[in-house]
């Protein structure tokens, strides 16, 4: 907006001085200001709709659906899913679904694998840490995603390892594997 009077640029939120009343300068932040909230609304419901949908189909065990979901996401399976910062594998992880997992892990674009070990959720566990609380049939889930990553070495906010982990809930062959 330019101010007529002395030619110079004023912010948009600028008052005329000509003006007593507030009643013309209000309606105007008010509007400046939906139009500026308006998208990232429409933009948060529509993510708040695809978690939602995305959470129903791992929880019904969708494993097609969860893949398809996902790439709708730049980071894909890493995409953060709740309010406790878990993304899609932390989830399909702690859910037990080692199909699910283990097509995640396929489809997953090979320059997010620094991603898998490295993205922590509000604990501050890794999705390796998640598997490393889990049966023996997970090790081979480990495998995968330890071949193109390193995540060991990382720590939990409790300054756990991934190590310390599958010692701490007694998962012996996990844990013999990751000490390798």
């Amino acid at each position: 907006m330019v101010n007529t009077y002395t030619n110079m640029t004023k912010p948009l939120f600028w008052k005329p001085s000509n003006t007593s009343s507030p009643s013309l300068y209000v309606p105007l932040v008010l509007q400046t200001l939906q139009l500026i909230a308006s998208p990232l609304k429409n933009d948060a419901a529509k993510d708040d709709e695809l978690n939602g949908e995305l959470y129903n189909a791992i929880l019904n065990e969708e494993v097609e659906n969860v893949i398809k979901l996902c790439e709708r996401f730049t980071d894909h399976a890493m995409h953060r899913l709740n309010i406790h910062k878990d993304t899609v594998l932390h989830v399909a992880t702690y859910s037990k679904q080692t199909d699910l997992v283990l097509g995640l892990l396929e489809a997953f674009p090979h320059h997010h694998i620094h991603k898998m070990t490295t993205s922590k959720n509000v604990s501050g566990n890794t999705v390796l840490h998640e598997v490393a609380t889990l049966d023996d049939g997970f090790v081979e889930v480990a495998t995968k995603m330890l071949e193109n990553a390193e995540g060991l070495s990382m720590r939990n906010e409790l300054g756990e390892s991934v190590l310390f982990q599958a010692a701490r809930y007694g998962k012996i062959n996990i844990f013999n594997f990751l000490a390798d």
